[in-house]
């Protein structure tokens, strides 16, 4: 263990973190380390990120290995590392009876997905996908709305053209989970129309179809520019959300425009605040946790058929 003499208030929950990386550091550490009510207790394996995490947050205590972590006695664990070690991850915290926060995606295959979620179910621990677009207020604002006739989301780069799977599951799949919130009913067909160029994704469009309504989800990665623009269209109303910090709202031809605070800070604008605050409310309070596995499960399930539809079209 790294460490120091600091004592814990014993009425604290006690948080790991597993995987110091960029979404760590930049999402998950800043607002985990300002909850007074918990004692969060980082893990990876390189020395240098542990003691450079410690010091900078003030921790007390922070390991190197997984099982000394378990050894703590947490009550949940943040999951932020490579999605390529999240298998193994996952199945050691929930086979020791953790509850699990994973940031999405859970696994790169909707197989070993599955068998998670099936894990998770049989021991009655709970888990939970870090889906934050689904906490954007912005994006919650229209979902309030109510179902809609048809959402168009697009999130575009200006990147290179990557491997179908790492596009698709990595990448790709916030584009589906938010456009299956905002649908707000059961996906029953899925068109898949990609671009390929020597085997790489270069651009996909998707139609999500169900019994009520469509989303039409698009991404480029030689876009001219980075930018996420959702549609989303009522009886009568058109939504028009601008990389999640504002909504231009046109109502019985009337435009009205919507900008979040300019005092709030990014990471409650992009969702991550009210995630984390809604998981950790939920396992101290044994409440549902606020996205059910299952319907993050379902995200997983579409992207695997996309991924499937692309490899049987490459030539």
């Amino acid at each position: 263990m790294v460490g120091s003499t600091l004592l814990k208030k014993e009425n604290k929950m006690k948080i790991g973190i597993v995987g110091l990386g960029d979404i760590a550091k930049k999402a998950y550490l800043p607002i985990l380390c300002a909850r007074e009510e918990i004692e969060l207790i980082p893990c990876t394996r390189n020395p240098s990120t542990l003691r450079e995490v410690m010091d900078k947050y003030h921790l007390a205590k922070g390991y190197l290995d997984v099982d000394d972590l378990l050894r703590e006695g947490i009550d949940a664990v943040f999951i932020t590392a490579a999605t390529d070690a999240h298998e193994a991850l996952v199945e050691t915290f929930l086979k020791a009876g953790v509850p699990v926060h994973i940031d999405k995606p859970l696994t790169m295959h909707y197989e070993t997905s599955e068998s998670l979620v099936m894990l998770s179910e049989e021991r009655k621990v709970p888990m939970m996908v870090g889906f934050n677009r689904r906490f954007v207020p912005l994006v919650k604002k229209v979902h309030d709305l109510g179902v809609p006739e048809r959402v168009l989301y697009q999130k575009n780069r200006y990147l290179k053209p990557d491997a179908i799977r790492r596009f698709i599951v990595e990448d790709f799949v916030h584009v589906i989970d938010t456009t299956r919130y905002l649908l707000q009913s059961e996906v029953s067909e899925v068109a898949v129309f990609p671009k390929l160029r020597e085997g790489k994704l270069v651009s996909i469009t998707i139609v999500l179809g169900t019994p009520v309504n469509h989303g039409i989800c698009i991404m480029d990665y030689e876009n001219g520019v980075t930018e996420e623009i959702v549609e989303v269209f009522h009886t009568h109303r058109k939504s028009i959300l601008r990389n999640l910090a504002s909504i231009e709202s046109y109502e019985h031809g009337v435009h009205t425009i919507d900008a979040q605070k300019d005092w709030e800070s990014t990471l409650h604008k992009r969702g991550f605040e009210d995630l984390i605050d809604a998981f950790l409310g939920a396992i101290k309070n044994r409440e549902p946790l606020p996205i059910p596995l299952r319907d993050s499960l379902k995200t997983h399930e579409i992207c695997e058929q996309i991924v499937i539809a692309i490899e049987n079209k490459r030539p």
